[in-house]
């Protein structure tokens, strides 16, 4: 039974801490403050787990004879006392963290929902779109609206990326870039 228990820790800590990291990774690459704060909370949570996951691992380790007592009890219980505090933190800080990020967030839902409703229904699979207006579509997708940003990503001339606009417009029905930038959010890969 003990060699189960510490594998399924050991799995779960290195579940969490994966988790944790590609938290940490999102948090610094986000553009939004509120998606920033969400995601380094929920990598100190999962930092939390993965301390608590080791002091488990040497609980087991010792049940099972595997390493020796010496003075683990004592250790465990001031390891308690620090993740205590710990959890504490990281619960303020989630709970300041959701006050403070909720409320923007379904704000911005809920205006993509409506600007979303506004756009024609359209499939940008079904546009018969070459190669290159796929890629002008997913440089446009990434925020980057002008002929010259466009231009840039894709080594091309400014007015090669005008006219690639043109006829995507023209084969989805759309009016403008920025349509075409949230119809690509909407449909989101």
């Amino acid at each position: 039974m003990s060699v189960a228990i510490f594998s399924l820790i050991v799995v779960n800590s290195m579940m969490f801490g994966m988790l944790g990291v590609r938290a940490f990774v999102q948090g610094r690459k986000a553009d939004s403050p509120y998606l920033r704060a969400l995601a380094w909370v929920v990598s100190g949570a999962c930092a939390a787990f993965v301390l608590g996951a080791a002091q488990r691992l040497a609980v087991q380790a010792v049940t099972a004879g595997w390493l020796p007592d010496i003075g683990l009890s004592e250790l465990t219980n001031e390891w308690q006392l620090v993740q205590s505090v710990a959890a504490f933190s990281i619960a303020v800080a989630g709970l300041w963290t959701l006050s403070r990020t909720w409320g923007p967030i379904r704000l911005s839902q809920q205006v993509a929902s409506t600007l979303a409703g506004r756009l024609p229904d359209v499939d940008l699979e079904e546009c018969d779109l070459t190669t290159r207006e796929r890629q002008v579509v997913d440089v446009i997708g990434r925020g980057q609206l002008s002929d010259r940003e466009i231009a840039e990503a894709l080594f091309i001339a400014p007015t090669t990326a005008a006219t690639h606009v043109k006829r995507i417009l023209r084969k989805t029905g759309l009016t403008s870039r920025r349509d075409l930038l949230l119809l690509f959010l909407v449909e989101d890969r």
